[in-house]
């Protein structure tokens, strides 16, 4: 059984032709070694994409990748149930990656990824829908979910800092306090800076000077930024750093465990359990439509809603194209209607300045 294996749907790889296998494997190895994919990406990303591209073409009858080319790509994308525009762009990007290992493996001619780049999808597999983003009712149920899984208790702070010792009882009042404001910290700061899952991990202490009002970034692909900091991000960072600075003697990260030594830094995959869970009620297992993600999204919209224009937004969410911030913006009809008014009153006060002088 191939490595592969896992990513797929029960039986749906072992029935692939083993030709299909055979390039799907080595597709793999091309991502992982030549295009740089983490196994994160390759989870989330690539894998779902490629498998239904994969499982597609063996229903078809082919054999393998050989002369599989834009006309099997058009077939397909025309096949597939609709999707939202997002999807459906991510989509062509797996199908590209496919053409440009089969052109490098002589299955196709370089003039087939050309012909890819004008293709266009009919209409229908863009949905216009605005993008998820969370409710104020889904951020309470975020903080409520933090102080259900971590209650406070304040008191047990002062006696560690008076130098009192805590026993077993008190020791666990301490770690769920601590929890309680880390995660807090993790929650308002994705919401003020729209912050990315990976960056918000990456963060240091040093990049937290609240002495400034911007907090540096370096994004995907070693990209900087740099991200406003209000005095609202200001005053909930003060606070964490200064329980971070109980617990923490040595280094510059921010997010640590609180399992066995105290103060040691945070897995990746254990963060991201953390935010993971705070989308679900401890007590009755509901959960919040959306993932952590979401909350990028929300940042978006609540700042181009606030008046930012979406160029600025972009910026700073760390996107090279406006084309990718209008994707992440909920924009519905109501907010269309609302700019409108608004664009609409500045040009009559301006008409009726202008008429004055005239007059």
């Amino acid at each position: 059984m191939s490595g592969c294996d896992m990513y797929w749907r029960p039986g749906s790889y072992s029935s692939l032709s083993q030709g299909l296998k055979d390039n799907y494997d080595d597709l793999t190895n091309y991502v992982v070694k030549v295009r740089g994919l983490g196994p994160v990406s390759l989870r989330r990303g690539f894998h779902p994409r490629a498998s239904v591209y994969f499982r597609w073409l063996n229903e078809q009858g082919h054999a393998d990748l050989n002369g599989v080319g834009v006309a099997e790509v058009a077939k397909f994308l025309q096949a597939i149930p609709q999707r939202k525009q997002s999807s459906m762009v991510a989509l062509k990007s797996t199908l590209k990656t496919i053409m440009e290992w089969q052109c490098l493996n002589n299955m196709i001619e370089h003039t087939e990824l050309l012909r890819l780049g004008l293709l266009k999808t009919k209409a229908r597999h863009y949905v216009s829908e605005p993008a998820r983003v969370f409710s104020d009712e889904d951020i309470r149920k975020i903080f409520q979910n933090i102080n259900r899984k971590y209650p406070r208790h304040p008191e047990v702070i002062e006696r560690w800092i008076a130098g009192k010792p805590l026993g077993r009882r008190r020791s666990s009042k301490m770690v769920s306090t601590i929890m309680n404001e880390q995660l807090m910290a993790i929650a308002f700061l994705s919401m003020e800076t729209g912050l990315r899952v990976h960056e918000l991990y990456k963060l240091k202490a040093s990049d937290l000077d609240i002495r400034y009002d911007i907090i540096a970034i370096v994004g995907k692909f070693g990209k900087y930024r740099e991200v406003p900091y209000s005095e609202f991000a200001k005053r909930v960072v003060k606070r964490w750093l200064a329980h971070r600075d109980l617990v923490v003697n040595s280094g510059d990260h921010v997010w640590f465990s609180m399992q066995g030594d105290w103060g040691r830094r945070i897995s990746h995959d254990g963060f991201t359990k953390w935010i993971d869970s705070l989308l679900i009620n401890s007590e009755t297992g509901e959960a919040i439509e959306g993932a952590w993600h979401t909350m990028r999204k929300t940042f978006a919209t609540k700042a181009w809603r606030s008046g930012l224009d979406i160029d600025t937004v972009g910026m700073i969410l760390g996107h090279e194209d406006s084309k990718t911030t209008k994707i992440y913006l909920g924009i519905n009809r109501t907010d269309i209607t609302d700019r409108a008014k608004q664009v609409e009153m500045k040009r009559n006060s301006a008409l009726r300045r202008l008429h004055k002088e005239m007059m």
